[in-house]
Formats: C-alpha cells, sequence, structure tokens
C-alpha cells in the first residue's frame, strides 16, 4: 500500500481505470494534474461522463470520512464521484443522501 498522499490517488485513479476498463467503458485520463475531473468515461451507448477519484479515508476511531456527491459542473456535465477503498480494494460510487423531509 502506498505510503504518500500523493501516491495513494495515483494508485486509487489507476484501480479507477481498471475498474471502468472492467465493466466495458472507454477510459481517458486527465491531462492535467489539478483539474477537477480525473477520468473521462464513455460506455457502449456512447454516453460520456466525467470523474473526480476520491481515496476512501478514515477518522481515528475507525469510522469513514463521506464526501457528498456535489453538483460540480464543467459546461453542463456533471461530475460524478468515484472512490477507491485502498484496505478492500475496491471501487465504489457513493449515492445521494436522502433529504430530510422539514
Amino acid at each position: 500500500m502506498p505510503k504518500s498522499l500523493r501516491l495513494k490517488g495515483d494508485y486509487s485513479e489507476n484501480a479507477a481505470v481498471v475498474y471502468f476498463q472492467k465493466n466495458n467503458y472507454f477510459v481517458f485520463k486527465a491531462c492535467q494534474s489539478h483539474g477537477a475531473v480525473d477520468l473521462i468515461t464513455i460506455n457502449e451507448n456512447k454516453e460520456l461522463k466525467l470523474w473526480d477519484v476520491k481515496t476512501q479515508n478514515f477518522r481515528k476511531n475507525g469510522t469513514t470520512i463521506h464526501r457528498l456527491p456535489r453538483q460540480k459542473r464543467v459546461g453542463n456535465r456533471l461530475i460524478n464521484i468515484i472512490y477507491y477503498d485502498i484496505e478492500k480494494e475496491k471501487c465504489f460510487i457513493p449515492t445521494k443522501r436522502k433529504e430530510k423531509k422539514k
């Protein structure tokens, strides 16, 4: 397992590429290192999605740190989040929390 934060991020990004390729997506990595988009995927139906890859993090007490899927956009396209859990070696896409009724 990588120790530095940058290596963990690179490791997670490469794992996400493998995840998408196993699920029959064409995957393109961003050419900039500090952009909002890490990956671009195209599925068999020619649907294009933008992805921000995050490494799953944990607090000192072992609970997970959750980031909400944000509504950040590039042009008219939504940027989706995919997490990679280094310990379990799994990628997952978070679901949006249900809104509280007022």
